[in-house]
C-alpha cells in the first residue's frame, strides 16, 4: 500500500449521455417506490394513524388493574417530613452563609 486510503465508493459518470438517459440503479428505483408510497397517504389515513398512535398511548397510562400498595404509617410521613424540611433547611444556611460571600 503507497499509504492513501482506499475510496469507499466509486461513481463512473458518462458525460457523453444527456440527463434523461441517465440509469438508475435498482437501489434509487427501490427508495423512489418508498418515498412515493409515503406521499400518496391521503388526509384520513394519516389522521387515522394519529388516532391510532394516539389511543395506543394513552392506554399505555391505564395500568395493570392491580391493587394498590398499603398506605404508609404515620410516623413514616412524619419522618420523611421532618428530613425534607432539615435538608431543604441545611442547603438554604449554606448558601446563605457560604456563598453569598
Amino acid at each position: 500500500m503507497d499509504g492513501t486510503p482506499s475510496p469507499v465508493f466509486v461513481i463512473e459518470i458518462d458525460h457523453n449521455l444527456e440527463t434523461n438517459q441517465v440509469e438508475n440503479t435498482s437501489e434509487t428505483i427501490d427508495a423512489n417506490k418508498t418515498n412515493k408510497v409515503n406521499t400518496d397517504k391521503s388526509i384520513k389515513n394519516i389522521i387515522d394513524e394519529c388516532f391510532q398512535w394516539m389511543k395506543v398511548y394513552i392506554k399505555r397510562y391505564s395500568g395493570l388493574h392491580q391493587k394498590r400498595p398499603k398506605r404508609l404509617t404515620w410516623d413514616e410521613y412524619f419522618w420523611t417530613f421532618i428530613g425534607s424540611f432539615v435538608s431543604i433547611a441545611l442547603v438554604a444556611i449554606i448558601h446563605y452563609n457560604f456563598l453569598e460571600k
